[in-house]
């Protein structure tokens, strides 16, 4: 892998803020996921819905350069 093909430098990450190294990646849709303090008969409510939080030096398998 090359070192540069990280989630900072790719198309889909979405930077929390200026000053931060984490963000979201929109390569999929927000995935639901548990609130868990909600559950009902034991169990975990699908609460909401939210874009995986990533760190801007993770990777995965489906970088896509940024557009300059």
């Amino acid at each position: 892998m090359n070192p540069d093909e990280n989630c900072g430098n790719c198309r889909y990450f979405i930077r929390a803020s200026e000053h931060d190294n984490t963000g979201e990646c929109h390569r999929y849709a927000p995935r639901p996921h548990p609130h868990p303090k909600m559950q009902i008969e034991g169990k975990d409510l699908w609460a909401n819905t939210q874009w995986p939080k990533v760190d801007a030096n993770a990777w995965c398998g489906e970088f896509e350069l940024k557009a300059c």
